[in-house]
């Protein structure tokens, strides 16, 4: 039994990729499949909502203020014990929470095969989308992003991980998918890729001039910059 863990910080594309994903053939169990903020659902299933929480609880922190050292007990390992029990019948499955980029020493605790795919999209986009739907200033998102994507680069080194940029034009985001899928062993992955669920339309962000609360994409905090670069050439180098 193999798990597959989307990564990706909050608005940077996990949706659009778990969707695709799942469309090629990758079991997500029940998730989401209407949101709010995302007309085809967010594809996440409620109890790694609730297990994740449970851990930014345990360790003082959540999603927007991320904790400085990760705790969890017994509570929160018996919910994931009796999580990934509903996928053991399933040679591979996977599931996708942005909030996993940073519990993921947690998930990683459990007597599982992880593999991992990822995404990320450029720090200002992010930064729009997150003053769209939180309305968050552009420091405190880009200091989310810092921590997010710092600890995404972190594991690229560490593990062989598939990554695609979500500012991709659309046949090369649609084509990087499909190799992903591809290298997955997906049951749908020697049949013409169309990808249904992918919609252009649903990026209501663009990297044409784009600026953010007055900063340019040139102004960009040099920390920030580089790991957007290391980012962008573990994207190229995984095609």
């Amino acid at each position: 039994m193999t798990c597959v863990i989307i990564l990706g910080m909050h608005r940077s594309g996990t949706s659009c990729l778990a969707g695709s994903l799942q469309e090629l053939g990758l079991y997500l169990g029940d998730v989401n499949n209407a949101a709010p903020f995302n007309k085809k659902g967010n594809k996440e299933n409620s109890q790694t909502w609730s297990i994740n929480d449970l851990v930014f609880e345990q360790s003082g922190g959540a999603w927007d203020a991320p904790p400085k050292t990760l705790r969890w007990d017994e509570s929160a390992c018996r919910m994931r014990a009796e999580f990934l029990s509903q996928y053991s019948a399933s040679d591979v499955w996977g599931f996708k929470d942005p909030r996993s980029l940073l519990t993921l020493p947690f998930w990683l605790e459990a007597s599982q095969t992880y593999r991992f795919v990822a995404t990320f999209r450029h720090p200002l986009l992010v930064a729009k989308s997150l003053e769209s739907r939180d309305g968050f200033n552009v420091e405190r998102s880009l200091d989310l992003w810092l921590a997010y994507n710092g600890a995404l680069l972190d594991y690229c080194k560490r593990f062989t991980i598939p990554i695609i940029s979500y500012d991709y034009p659309v046949e090369k985001y649609k084509a990087a998918v499909a190799e992903i899928a591809k290298s997955l062993g997906l049951p749908a992955n020697n049949k013409p890729i169309d990808l249904s669920f992918y919609d252009a339309s649903l990026r209501h962000q663009s990297l044409e001039g784009i600026s953010v609360g007055g900063l340019p994409e040139e102004a960009l905090p040099k920390n920030i910059s580089q790991i957007y670069t290391e980012l962008c050439e573990k994207a190229k180098a995984s095609f």
